[in-house]
């Protein structure tokens, strides 16, 4: 096993718009699978619409959350902010109170709640994602927990000012079980990789450092 500049799967789970999707520099690359998964219609039909417009035929666009079960689940629309309803979050606790007291729901934009489908991840996983992204507001434990892949690089949001995700203790001792260690903390994601491939991070040092630029990590 190598670290290569041309990953075979890129996962982000939890995009956002297409103005904040990471794994942008791989859309077209013939090399190269990208999966997407956001739970707000409108960032997935802006994600469409821009592979639609380039010609952009490697990427796969789900409007689902992924979660414990597949059914339907309860979400607080609010953009790139948009959580699971129930979920310790960096802007609502689990009852659905605010962490700043300063704001109230309306003005937060957390006073639209809608149902969306969610999906456990192992229905598209196939095992051979290289690099996996999660950003899903404090459930980002869910895809760890019902992943088969083991890739080589999981950036994960872990903090955020007082924030800290819920299921962290389930994450570090998911990482410590399958041998993962922390290559980098930027203060909000921390950033895994394999342990298995530490003896090759100072041969592939460019490949690596090009890696993280080039997601913006």
């Amino acid at each position: 096993m190598i670290i290569t500049c041309e990953p075979q799967v890129i996962c982000e789970v939890g995009v956002g718009g297409i103005e904040v999707c990471k794994s942008i520099h791989y859309f077209g690359k013939p090399k190269t699978k990208v999966m997407l998964f956001d739970a707000v219609y409108e960032y997935c039909i802006q994600l469409d619409k821009y592979c639609d417009e380039e010609n952009v035929k490697n990427v796969e666009i789900h409007n689902c959350c992924i979660y414990d079960y597949d059914g339907d689940v309860d979400v607080y629309k609010n953009g790139e902010a948009s959580m699971i309803k129930g979920i310790d979050g960096p802007n609502l606790d689990k009852n659905g109170n605010l962490r700043d007291l300063n704001l109230n729901k309306e003005k937060a934009g957390f006073n639209n709640i809608i149902s969306r489908k969610c999906f456990k991840f192992n229905n598209f996983d196939r095992g051979d994602i290289d690099v996996l992204f999660l950003d899903t507001e404090g459930s980002e434990w869910f895809t760890l927990k019902h992943m088969i892949s083991l890739p080589t690089l999981i950036a994960i949001e872990m903090r955020m000012h007082n924030y800290i995700n819920p299921f962290a203790e389930e994450i570090f001792k998911w990482m410590e079980k399958n041998k993962y260690m922390i290559l980098k903390d930027n203060g909000s994601d921390v950033i895994f990789l394999r342990k298995n491939l530490i003896n090759l991070v100072e041969e592939n040092k460019y490949e690596l450092n090009f890696l993280l630029d080039t997601f913006g990590l």
